[in-house]
């Protein structure tokens, strides 16, 4: 890489291996762009140095395309080099409004040059210059939050596969695609090790349990056209500070398995229309204890009236009481099995799904109870690392199990498509995406640097949401000019 000589100092430079698919919102290839004692060098032949030559090139996307578009660098080797491809498909209109707004950042950029170890930044729309960005900058919370709480369950497995999710570049040649969807607004990161876990991986959780949220919104709504009834069943049983999670979960998943096979359960559902089930494995833990716990939509194809819904009730808690009893499990009428039958009731459960909320605000459970996630939060939030052991045998018990289930046959049913995998989920992009830049190898380790006390992860994925190139291009390259003189050191 080559080295630049300001004053008495040398800086690595910052070129930058952007390979971009798709420039939808570059109107023309940025191939170099740099700032060298106050003049800006376009291509390798020529240098706008004073405001009214640098005003004329900006203003004239045509003329600072085909410039920018003739080098990759100054004449004097100084400054950050950008690559950056054209397509060939942009529109008129848009390549105009484009050009428009790239101007401006540029133009303003000319006199707020970033000034960094001897060299002078050009800085191409930073969030905090361009026009667009600061509204489009709006959810970056939700994203440091899951990422800080990815950090800190590291620190509880640090030889599972949660250490090197969304860290490590599967390949260091192609490096990380930064794409983004702009009929969802949403950025996505490709070319990282995942996880795939939706027990102890706050960012794998969160994309995978979004996903199933979904389909089971879709579920719900083909039987809801369909004329059926969808009922919130909830499992539980008593339990005590002193009963281990391990056993808990053995005895209730045993007490669940002989409920569901027996005859009388099989009968009951045949008799009240049963259709299909979604089950989903929960746990939380407070004063007393572990509470794993099972949710239930029970899909039955008719209404059912009020006086058949405590009926169901009544008939299932005793089933279920009776198998709990078997493996050494007791409850109360109260706590032991609820079922909820409204339209309301079901779909607030549903919308909890994926959303998880646990993952960015820090407030307590139901009834003071915690779930693994919140525990990470505690630790973000107070310092306390007491919270790890527990999430530690959290982690280690629930390893493998599935949180999701829809009984043989339901999906096709209602039309909700072929299950994938929690990995095939967490590795995926939507359809629609579009390629914004790809990271090389050099600047992803910036990012990753950066990324505990900074949460650079989080910012890069927030302009990828934006679809906003530039200040992407901007951010990631200044992290890589800090890591070097920082880090690196000077060649």
């Amino acid at each position: 890489m080559p080295v630049s000589k300001s004053g008495s100092s040398f800086v690595r430079l910052c070129s930058l291996s952007w390979r971009a698919a798709n420039s939808a919102y570059v109107p023309f290839g940025v191939k170099g762009v740099c700032v060298s004692n106050h003049s800006v060098c376009l291509g390798d032949s020529q240098s706008v140095t004073g405001s009214r030559d640098r005003a004329a090139a900006t203003r004239d996307p045509a003329r600072a395309g085909e410039a920018l578009a003739q080098g990759h660098g100054g004449g004097s080797g100084q400054g950050i080099g950008l690559t950056h491809f054209p397509s060939d498909s942009l529109s008129d209109s848009l390549s105009d409004s484009l050009s428009d707004s790239l101007s401006d950042s540029l133009s303003d950029s000319l006199s707020h040059g970033v000034g960094f170890g001897g060299l002078d930044w050009l800085s191409l729309g930073i969030y905090a210059k361009s026009r667009a960005a600061p509204s489009k900058i709006r959810d970056y919370y939700p994203k440091q939050r899951r990422y800080e709480l990815q950090s800190v369950g590291r620190r509880a497995l640090p030889k599972g596969r949660l250490w090197h999710c969304m860290r490590r570049v599967l390949s260091s040649v192609h490096g990380v695609d930064v794409l983004h969807d702009p009929e969802h607004k949403a950025g996505f990161l490709k070319g990282l090790e995942t996880c795939g876990s939706v027990w102890v991986c706050p960012v794998c959780g969160a994309k995978i349990g979004e996903r199933r949220r979904v389909e089971v919104e879709q579920g719900i709504a083909a039987a809801r056209d369909r004329g059926w009834s969808v009922l919130l069943l909830t499992f539980t049983f008593s339990h005590g500070p002193a009963d281990a999670l391990s056993g808990s979960l053995r005895r209730f998943l045993g007490a669940q398995g002989h409920m569901c096979r027996s005859r009388a359960y099989r009968e009951l559902m045949v008799l009240y229309g049963a259709t299909g089930t979604i089950k989903a494995l929960e746990c939380s833990v407070g004063s007393n204890g572990w509470h794993p716990h099972r949710h239930v939509l029970l899909f039955l194809d008719a209404e059912l009236t009020p006086l058949e819904v405590v009926a169901l009730e009544a008939a299932l808690y005793a089933l279920w009481s009776s198998a709990a009893g078997k493996v050494g499990l007791g409850m109360d009428r109260l706590h032991g099995l609820t079922v909820q039958s409204t339209w309301g009731a079901v779909g607030d459960y549903v919308a909890k799904w994926g959303i998880a909320a646990e993952l960015t605000k820090p407030k307590k459970g139901r009834g003071a109870h915690l779930t693994p996630f919140q525990l990470l939060g505690l630790v973000v939030d107070t310092g306390d690392v007491a919270p790890l052991t527990l999430f530690r045998e959290f982690a280690e018990v629930f390893k493998g199990r599935r949180q999701l289930v829809w009984s043989r046959g339901l999906r096709e049913v209602l039309g909700v498509g072929v299950e994938k995998s929690d990995e095939e989920i967490a590795d995926e992009v939507t359809a629609d995406a579009v390629l914004l830049a790809t990271l090389d190898y050099e600047h992803w380790q910036a990012v990753i640097h950066y990324d505990q006390l900074e949460h650079t992860r989080a910012r890069v994925l927030t302009f990828a949401d934006a679809g906003d190139v530039i200040g992407l291009l901007d951010y990631v390259g200044l992290l890589l000019v800090r890591y070097n003189a920082e880090v690196a050191g000077p060649l």
